[in-house]
């Protein structure tokens, strides 16, 4: 679930390292990539971090890479890190097209799997080296996921949610296999262990008027199960923010990421119907020009920002509580008519934090592809508008 792992409001550091694993991003798989730059792969980048297996100083003093490119990148102390990590991106939005053909036959998740069917087969290939069992196993994780949804019989959640969660461990563990993180292979495993139990009990709880409503399946029988679900995700966001405090210390970048958004999670309200936003209606052409406008997005920006030798170091204003500081060089505004963007209570009047080097949501919209749906949990979401994210 795209935007589960987002940490909003993000700090200068979070920014960071965002920047940073959004240039190995492009470096490994190009540009049509970017729209898949994961939040979860920034929470990989900062486990490594904590972990020390590079220095800090590697990460620009910047809040967008602005798509600077560095020709010093596959020498750097984090390019196996970085390879892995924006690796794991592409893995990740790969199956989660996969699900949107299953479930919907969609032909924008069909167009974007034939777009980026090399980078995907390369995303495999770089998997099958660090483990020869690689697709066996995930594609093995993946059936029993789907077996449970066709069973004829009432699924519990915690059954329901564990292939994810032992998917989530196992390619999470793999990073054990780079350099400086061999010894945090087992807690690489539980934090995603939990990470994905706690994003299908999320989602599950999400989705339940939806699927109800659609006639498909869904474990949680009524809103009571719902209330739980919400709460499972919260404590197994608890649990994983206590390993990483203990494994990396009280300062761990990773474990202030958990505590963002447990506190995002305990504050949605998931019984609070996901709406259409206003911004991303229109007709089929409308929608058509608008999902080629946000692909080719990184692009433009990069035709009229700087260039990587351009960017100056930033050091970050304080930040106003609630919402972070302006992207630099005006790059949220970036392919907006005359500047200008819709914004709502929920986004506030300066940034909705949608950066177009690859952030798939923002707070309260979620950006798939860039047709936007609100976060049925989120309160500013009640009403009939949300953020334009693209």
């Amino acid at each position: 679930m795209f935007g589960f792992l987002n940490p909003r409001p993000h700090s200068a550091d979070y920014r960071r390292a965002y920047a940073r694993l959004c240039q190995h991003q492009r470096r490994a798989y190009g540009i049509l990539s970017l729209p898949f730059h994961s939040y979860e792969a920034v929470f990989l980048y900062q486990c490594a971090v904590d972990a020390g297996a590079f220095p800090t100083a590697v990460m620009p003093h910047v809040h967008c890479c602005k798509l600077a490119t560095p020709t010093s990148l596959p020498r750097d102390p984090d390019a196996a890190i970085g390879r892995f990590c924006a690796s794991v991106a592409l893995l990740l939005g790969s199956i989660k097209l996969e699900d949107d053909i299953r479930d919907s036959r969609g032909l924008l998740a069909r167009c974007a799997r034939w777009v980026l069917r090399k980078r995907i087969a390369r995303t495999r290939t770089y998997f099958n080296k660090l483990d020869p069992k690689f697709g066996r196993n995930v594609e093995q994780l993946i059936a029993d996921h789907h077996q449970l949804e066709t069973k004829n019989e009432p699924v519990m959640l915690e059954q329901y949610v564990e292939p994810t969660a032992l998917s989530f461990g196992y390619v999470f563990s793999l990073m054990a296999r780079l350099p400086g993180m061999f010894e945090h292979r087992d807690v690489l495993a539980t934090l995603g262990r939990h990470l994905g139990s706690a994003i299908i009990a999320f989602d599950c709880a999400v989705d339940w008027k939806r699927d109800r409503r659609r006639g498909e399946f869904n474990p949680l029988a009524d809103e009571d199960a719902v209330a739980n679900a919400r709460l499972q995700a919260a404590d197994r966001l608890a649990d994983a923010e206590g390993l990483a405090r203990r494994t990396f210390g009280a300062e761990s970048r990773a474990a202030a990421t958990l505590s963002a958004v447990r506190t995002r999670v305990l504050r949605m309200n998931p019984l609070v119907e996901a709406k259409p936003c206003p911004v991303h209606s229109g007709s089929v052409w409308t929608r058509a020009r608008r999902a080629a406008r946000f692909v080719m997005m990184p692009a433009m920006v990069s035709a009229n920002g700087p260039g990587a030798s351009d960017v100056p170091p930033v050091n970050p204003p304080p930040e106003r509580s609630g919402q972070p500081p302006g992207l630099p060089g005006g790059i949220e505004d970036a392919g907006d008519k005359k500047g200008g963007r819709k914004h709502s209570s929920c986004c506030g009047n300066d940034t909705d934090d949608c950066c177009f080097c690859g952030a798939m949501s923002c707070d309260c919209c979620q950006c798939a592809g860039g047709l936007g749906e609100c976060i049925g949990g989120a309160d500013c979401c009640a009403g009939a508008e949300c953020c334009a994210c693209a």
